[in-house]
C-alpha cells in the first residue's frame, strides 16, 4: 500500500473520531469485487475494524438500512453479527470520502471459511442462520410480509431470456486481444470453454426442459423477511479454536427482503458435501444435508414443509443455471475483469459440475407441493 493511499484510509477513518488509525494493512479478502478492504486499529476503540467500501451505486439510505439490520440483529442477541462502528458525535455510521463513496468501519472477526463443512460444523452453521432470521423478523424498518419472492422472478425471467437467447450467443462474444493481457485472454478462452459446456448440455432435451420448468414455474406468494441474499461459504467464519463454533457472518451489503429460504439455498449449495457423487442425480440440496436442516428447524422452533424443502431445491438448481449465464455474460460480453481470476474460474468451474444434477432434479421435481 503507497503512503498516499494510507494517508487517504487514515483521514477516512478520522471522520469516526475514535482517535487516529494506528495500524493499517491491506485485507485479503475472498469476494470477487476487488473492493478495496483495510484492516485498520483506531486509537480510542478496542478491537480490530474492517474498513468496507459499499458499491458505488449504494445510496445512504440503502447503507443504513443494512446497518440497520445489523445493530438489530446483536441487539437481539445475535452475537455472529459483527459490530458496525458508529461515530463518536453519535452520527451515522455511514461515512463518505471526497468522491461521494460510502464506507463503512465493522468489527474484524477471527474466523476461517470452510468448504467443505463436516455436518457439525454445517449444523453450527444453520442453527446461526435460522437465530438470525428469527432476530430479522421483527426489525421494524424492515417488517414481514407475503408476496412474490423477488429472487423467484428474476430466475423466471432469466431462464425465459436463457430458452429465447441460447448461451452459444455468449460463447460466440469475441474479445480484442489487443486490449487483453495475456493472462486476461487465457481466462476469456477457458471462460468460453465452460460457456460451451454448459451450452452443449442445456441444449440437449433434458437440458431444455430444465430450462422450461424454471421459466414456467407457478411459484406463490412466500413469507418475506429481510434475509442476508450473499451467505455463502466464504461469508460463514467458523472459530479457529473451536471448529464447531460459528465466529461470524460477514458482508451483509446485499441484504435484501425476500424469503429465508434463499438463504438457505445459497448456503448449503456454496458447500462441497462429505458423500458428494453417492445420491441419486436427481437428489436435491435438501436431501444431502438433512442434519443441519433439522438443526435449522429446532432453532426456529417449526420444522420446514415439504412446500418449503421444494422451493429450497428449486432456488438451488434454478441458482446453478443463472450464476452460470451471469459469470458469462460478465465476462464475454461486458468484458468485466476480476482481481482474483483463479478464483473466479473456481466458481464457474463448481457451477458446472452441479449443471447436470441441477437440470435433473428440475426436470423431473415437478410442481411445488401445496
Amino acid at each position: 500500500m503507497t503512503s498516499e493511499h494510507e494517508t487517504g484510509v487514515v483521514r477516512l477513518c478520522a471522520a469516526w473520531g475514535r482517535g487516529p488509525a494506528v495500524v493499517v494493512e491491506s485485507l485479503s479478502t475472498v469476494g470477487f469485487s476487488g473492493s478495496p478492504v483495510q484492516l485498520v486499529t483506531l486509537a480510542d476503540a478496542v478491537g480490530r475494524f474492517v474498513l468496507k467500501p459499499f458499491a458505488p451505486h449504494v445510496t445512504r439510505e440503502r447503507a443504513e438500512w443494512v446497518h440497520g439490520l445489523m445493530r438489530h440483529a446483536r441487539a437481539a442477541g445475535v452475537a455472529e453479527v459483527p459490530e458496525v462502528l458508529t461515530p463518536a458525535d453519535g452520527g451515522s455510521s455511514v461515512v463518505e470520502d471526497r468522491t461521494g463513496r460510502r464506507w463503512e468501519l465493522v468489527q474484524f472477526v477471527e474466523g476461517q471459511p470452510c468448504a467443505s463443512p463436516t455436518p457439525p460444523r454445517a449444523a453450527a452453521a444453520l442453527d446461526v442462520l435460522a437465530r438470525l432470521h428469527l432476530a430479522l423478523r421483527s426489525a421494524v424498518h424492515a417488517a414481514p410480509d407475503d408476496g412474490r419472492s423477488p429472487g423467484v422472478e428474476r430466475r423466471i425471467e432469466q431462464a425465459s431470456e436463457l430458452l429465447a437467447r441460447p448461451l452459444s450467443r455468449r460463447c460466440a462474444a469475441r474479445v480484442d486481444a489487443s486490449e487483453e493481457p495475456s493472462s486476461g485472454i487465457d481466462c476469456v478462452a477457458r471462460v468460453r470453454a465452460a460457456c460451451r459446456a454448459a451450452d452443449q448440455h442445456l441444449a440437449t432435451p433434458l437440458g431444455r426442459r430444465g430450462l422450461t420448468a424454471i421459466a414456467t414455474a407457478r411459484i406463490g406468494p412466500v413469507q418475506r423477511q429481510a434475509v442476508v441474499r450473499d451467505i455463502w461459504s466464504d461469508h460463514v467464519l467458523f472459530d479457529t479454536a473451536a471448529a464447531d463454533r460459528v465466529a461470524g457472518i460477514v458482508d451483509f451489503h446485499a441484504a435484501a427482503i425476500d424469503t429465508p429460504l434463499t438463504d438457505i439455498a445459497r448456503l448449503l449449495g456454496s458447500w462441497e458435501w462429505p458423500s458428494r457423487g453417492s445420491e441419486p442425480a436427481a437428489s436435491g440440496i435438501t436431501a444431502r444435508w438433512p442434519g443441519p436442516l433439522a438443526a435449522y428447524a429446532d432453532a426456529r422452533g417449526a420444522p420446514l414443509t415439504a412446500a418449503d424443502r421444494w422451493l429450497c431445491d428449486w432456488l438451488h438448481a434454478s441458482a446453478v443455471i443463472c450464476g452460470l449465464d451471469n459469470w458469462f455474460r460478465w465476462i464475454l460480453e461486458e468484458s468485466r475483469r476480476f482481481p482474483d481470476t483463479n478464483r473466479a474460474l473456481e466458481r464457474i468451474h463448481a457451477l458446472l459440475a452441479e449443471l447436470p444434477h441441477a437440470v435433473d432434479w428440475l426436470a423431473r421435481a415437478g410442481n411445488q407441493p401445496v
